[in-house]
């Protein structure tokens, strides 16, 4: 390529750059001015943290407490007690094999046949409940494949389900409803919002899965 071309190469893309630069940084600033908008008095109060670098440092610690907090909650109680939403009935049915608290998550998912039966795809729930352990074992070798597209049977009223149509009776499952309310109960309500700010009513502790 001549020099000169190369040349006008490299101020096109240059120009191309600082065009997406400025766009970026428009729709930036943007964002900024409509969600300081959203907050009452939120001027006020940049330019009090401005002012005061230790209420600014105090201010960001809070906000990482109250994230790490947020997370740690959600993911700890989800990695073995809420395995509980698993279950038909919580208070009866239990896990065979056991699901222990003290074991590896490696004898979950596709290791497990209640597990397994949840995450495998709904169009094979026949095939699944003629042998669990032939078709774990064939998800596990690599013979048969699932991709994103096969919908688990964990979304779906299985009384429900049309393989000619996936529409009928996704997201109607147990345990997605059981999941959704926070209650181990199929026909539980859900918990209603609070009318007034304060602390959230205690909740009742689930069922233990063994």
């Amino acid at each position: 390529m001549p020099q000169g071309t190369q040349l006008c190469t490299c101020q096109h893309w240059a120009r191309l750059r600082d065009q997406s630069c400025q766009q970026l940084l428009s729709r930036l600033l943007n964002e900024r001015t409509a969600f300081a908008k959203s907050i009452p008095n939120f001027s006020d109060l940049i330019t009090k943290l401005e002012r005061e670098p230790e209420s600014l440092t105090s201010f960001l610690k809070s906000m990482d407490s109250a994230a790490n907090a947020a997370r740690c909650d959600d993911t700890g109680s989800l990695k073995h007690t809420g395995l509980q939403y698993m279950l038909d009935d919580p208070a009866k049915d239990r896990f065979d094999p056991p699901i222990l608290k003290s074991r590896s998550k490696a004898l979950r998912g596709c290791n497990h046949p209640q597990t397994a039966r949840l995450l495998g795809p709904a169009r094979d729930i026949a095939e699944f409940d003629i042998d669990p352990q032939a078709y774990m074992d064939k998800v596990n070798a690599g013979e048969k494949k699932i991709n994103a597209k096969q919908w688990p049977s964990m979304f779906y009223d299985m009384s429900l389900y049309d393989p000619k149509n996936k529409k009928k009776g996704l997201l109607g499952s147990r345990t997605l409803n059981q999941s959704n309310t926070g209650n181990p109960q199929n026909d539980a309500p859900p918990t209603p919002p609070r009318s007034s700010p304060g602390p959230a009513p205690p909740r009742s502790s689930p069922a233990p899965v063994s």
